[in-house]
């Protein structure tokens, strides 16, 4: 693995936000269980994305991401970058695009968007 995209910072605090989703805890506890599939981390992240909660929806990418091996993990480090991006954190959101790169190393729209944020 490429020690560059090995780890990407913490987005935010192991704490959620006040506001933040009453089930969070309970998916964050699934994430790091690895109980939850690819498709239900994507699901419970659009939510708290479309609730405004970019920072609680990038820590549940985060604690999936670390707690599975899925062949999807490209995906979801993919949809991470796209949330840090959208949370105002484009170092992160570099690392996350750089880490699907790490699992998919053909992966076109990781290279573009980590492209766009290098411009």
């Amino acid at each position: 693995m490429n020690s560059a995209f090995a780890h990407v910072a913490p987005a935010t605090t192991n704490a959620p936000a006040q506001d933040a989703s009453p089930d969070l805890a309970s998916w964050m506890a699934a994430a790091r269980a690895g109980s939850l599939t690819a498709p239900d981390v994507m699901d419970r992240a659009q939510s708290l994305q479309a609730a405004g909660q970019l920072e609680s929806a990038a820590a549940l990418y985060e604690a999936w991401i670390e707690h599975n091996d899925s062949p999807l993990c490209h995906v979801a480090c993919f949809n991470w970058g796209t949330v840090l991006s959208s949370a105002g954190k484009p170092e992160s959101a570099e690392q996350a695009y750089g880490r699907a790169l790490v699992f998919s190393p053909g992966f076109a729209p990781a290279s573009l968007n980590l492209g766009h944020l290098l411009e």
